[in-house]
């Protein structure tokens, strides 16, 4: 498909073929090929792309090319095309100076990029005046792409930021590094480094943002600090809202945090208003951190709950109680449990299904500490069920306890009945667990 297609529009650019012509002969060729390509191979090059590409092409072939170029994108040239086209009316001249300056014997793609990212001689040698020398080709193609040109290096040097590796330039490109932009910073501070610089940029640090928090009262930060606030998100904006909620200047490092921890000015004034005037911020991110809204606190006072010390607050969250999981446990014990209890029940899980499976069984522990205790021990509505089947039914909460405690279970039981051992009770198993079965029975 490409040589047929490539051939029509060289005979069009030729005048071997009319306009007319040459586009029933595409149209046919299309029409034939339009399953077998992929996207690139098809994908036409648009006209304002192709005047972008003829200037930066410019010195690697001749004149005459890049009109007949031009008129090829007219007809209709697609990004596959226009390589093969374009390798093949690169200068001889041209491929002889790559090689004097180290480039030699470039495969087809490599040459192409040379050519259509504007690795070019003059280049070289200017990059080559500066130090630069032995670039690798892939390296001066990612110079070329993100636009570390001479003026460019020209101008760090003229900051006094000199020889700086072929990688850092790029990096610095790629993160919009200008002169004006570490110009400023150096007016900002006694002593910056380049990668201080780029990491301020990369992190979207201005020097509006560090004069904003200089008038907040956020004196000699250090461009590492700047770093950490970049990354968190602070700006001058949130620095001055957030300190306006508070009598003191937030630490800066709290500020920093408040910020990863989404602490906004709607959150501080939520919990303001349910009555936690002197909060600090400290316990504002502990609470973002725990997913303590106003919302949750709203929510215990509902069911009776007020006036909670934040680190209480912190201990259910930590804990996951809910108030869906307090609204189940006050129904099954049909009261209002204390927050400390319900605490304790949700470290142990005690959940609804575990109570009611007890119930099923016949036990309902009268307290919450009873029903902890019980499934510290393990005991389950399945351990309760296999002892009945071994004829042990209604022992009491104590001997279930004693059970696990001493690891009486139904095999056990089942080892002394094969034994011969008969008129087993509870505390006859007790004492043979304790004592050694063997003993007790011989």
């Amino acid at each position: 498909m490409k040589e047929t297609r490539f051939t029509i529009l060289e005979k069009i650019a030729q005048g071997k073929l009319s306009p007319e012509e040459g586009a029933k002969l595409l149209d046919e060729n299309n029409e034939q090929n339009r399953f077998s390509s992929s996207r690139f191979d098809t994908g036409l090059v648009s006209i304002e792309s192709m005047h972008n590409t003829i200037q930066r092409i410019a010195p690697a072939v001749e004149p005459e090319f890049l009109v007949r170029l031009e008129e090829l994108a007219h007809e209709g040239l697609t990004h596959a095309e226009m390589k093969e086209f374009i390798l093949k009316n690169i200068r001889t001249e041209y491929i002889k100076e790559l090689g004097k300056l180290g480039y030699k014997d470039l495969e087809d793609r490599m040459l192409y990029q040379f050519v259509i990212f504007g690795a070019h001689p003059e280049y070289i040698k200017e990059l080559k005046k500066r130090g630069y020398k032995d670039i690798p080709a892939e390296q001066l193609v990612k110079m070329c792409i993100h636009g570390v040109t001479v003026s460019y290096i020209d101008q760090l040097a003229d900051l006094n930021f000199k020889d700086i590796s072929p990688n850092k330039l790029v990096k610095m490109r790629i993160h919009n590094v200008t002169p004006d932009y570490i110009s400023t910073l150096k007016d900002l501070f006694i002593e910056i480094a380049l990668n201080q610089i780029i990491n301020l940029r990369k992190h979207g640090i201005t020097a509006n943002i560090i004069q904003e928090l200089q008038q907040i009262g956020y004196k000699e930060l250090s461009p590492n600090i700047l770093v950490k606030l970049g990354i968190a998100g602070i700006s001058g904006t949130y620095a001055e809202k957030m300190n306006a909620r508070f009598s003191d200047l937030i630490p800066i490092n709290q500020l920093s945090k408040m910020k990863l921890h989404n602490v906004t000015e709607s959150f501080v004034k939520g919990m303001r208003d349910l009555g936690y005037d002197n909060i600090s911020p400290n316990s504002l991110i502990k609470m973002q951190i725990h997913n303590i809204s106003p919302e949750f606190i709203r929510e215990l006072k509902e069911l009776g709950y007020t006036d909670l010390p934040i680190n209480l607050l912190l201990e259910l969250a930590i804990h996951n109680v809910s108030p869906e999981y307090i609204i189940e446990m006050n129904h099954i014990f049909d009261e209002q449990l204390m927050l400390k209890q319900l605490k304790k029940l949700k470290i142990h899980s005690v959940t609804k299904e575990y109570v009611f499976g007890l119930m099923e069984a016949g036990y309902k522990p009268n307290s919450a500490e009873k029903l902890i205790n019980f499934r510290i021990h393990g005991v389950s509505k399945e351990f309760i069920g296999d002892l009945e089947k071994q004829g042990f039914t209604d022992l009491s909460e104590e001997t279930l306890v004693n059970f696990r405690i001493h690891n009486i279970n139904s095999e056990f039981i089942e080892k002394l009945r094969k034994k011969g051992i008969k008129n087993l009770t509870a505390r006859k198993l007790i004492d043979a667990k304790i004592h050694g079965f063997l003993e007790m029975f011989d």
